[in-house]
């Protein structure tokens, strides 16, 4: 299997020849929220945002390498805040870790605690400090190590490495066989969801549709147990998904996208007497000038292309939604749609 025929990243235009290996694109860290991840795992907007501007970039070239203490090819990380004002980051799986200040990683209700310990211990903050730091970056590189060893810091290139079969191919042309979206929900006839996948990318071959996900999501956790005790640990999870649909069991296709913004302004009265008179309270005549304050913006959307599937191995009636990034395509989705159509039919 040729090179060309391995998973691209979303940039849709690879650079690729003859001799090159796998390349992917170097993702920045995508980012969940406590609470959001708690619903599915959708990531933030501007994760979202700041994912799909680098997948524009060239690609560069996936390795993997080793450290100088001989440690399995790990992940890069590279943190995002929370909106919540947290770090939970989440990273395609691409090279040796460049592991986030622990005191960076830490959840909000961590944060809050460790915000407090130069009031609560102003004599002996500075050495407090240093021992969370210290105990926390070695708690850090312990579950990261762990994880990684459980996990094998796979690739994509890995996860595709002999998994193609002998006469599958993917698609020449990149706009047509990849898209990239924030999460996978498994729908039943009542339309509840009975399985969710993280974010990831659909890879279109000449047989199947496969659904695709290496990512690894690190987060740091600072707690005070009594005015002279506290625990400082970190947590370092991952998840690979390959997820395969053979375009047989593929039956229609949809795709929706609805899109909401709005914008308002206040407009106030400011007081002073525009005339001479007698009245001491607050009328229409007091005005001499109305102001309209900041716009307040909003926008709300819906994207996801559905799918309706005989789900293996056993067949249930099943769609498959995948809810597409903010911001995306609409050129790229619509040429993906395209391509499965037209093996579809």
């Amino acid at each position: 299997m040729a090179s060309d025929d391995l998973l691209t990243p979303s940039s849709y235009e690879p650079t690729l020849n003859d001799d090159a290996q796998p390349r992917f694109a170097d993702f920045p860290a995508l980012t969940y929220s406590s609470q959001e991840r708690d619903r599915g795992g959708s990531t933030s907007d501007a994760s979202m945002r700041a994912y799909l501007a680098a997948a524009a970039k060239e690609p560069q070239r996936s390795e993997r390498t080793e450290s100088t203490r001989g440690r399995a090819p790990t992940v890069e990380m590279r943190p995002i805040a929370s909106p919540t004002g947290g770090s939970h980051v989440v990273n395609v799986v691409t090279r040796q870790p460049q592991l986030i200040p622990i005191q960076n990683s830490f959840d909000p209700t961590s944060m809050s605690t460790y915000s407090l310990i130069n009031q609560q211990h102003p004599g002996t903050a500075t050495e407090l400090n240093s021992v969370i730091i210290s105990a926390g970056s070695a708690a850090q590189r312990s579950a990261t190590q762990q994880n990684l060893q459980s996990q094998g810091g796979i690739t994509y290139a890995d996860m595709l490495h002999g998994l193609l079969m002998d006469d599958e191919n993917t698609l020449p042309n990149p706009e047509s066989k990849l898209l990239v979206y924030s999460k996978v929900q498994l729908l039943n006839l009542e339309g509840t969801a009975t399985r969710t996948l993280p974010v990831g990318q659909a890879l279109l071959t000449s047989k199947r549709l496969l659904l695709l996900s290496c990512i690894s999501n690190q987060s740091g956790f600072f707690d005070q147990k009594t005015p002279l005790t506290y625990t400082v640990g970190s947590k370092s999870e991952s998840a690979t998904v390959y997820l395969p649909i053979p375009l047989d069991n593929i039956k229609s296709l949809e795709m929706v996208t609805n899109s909401l913004s709005t914008a308002e302004a206040d407009i106030r009265g400011m007081e002073g007497c525009m005339k001479d008179c007698s009245c001491c309270c607050c009328c229409w005549c007091c005005l001499t000038k109305w102001v309209a304050a900041p716009l307040r913006t909003d926008q709300s959307a819906t994207r996801y292309v559905r799918l309706g599937v005989l789900m293996p191995p056993w067949e249930e009636k099943t769609t498959v939604e995948l809810q597409l990034p903010n911001p995306f395509s609409l050129k790229k989705t619509t040429n993906f749609l395209s391509s499965l159509q037209h093996l579809l039919n």
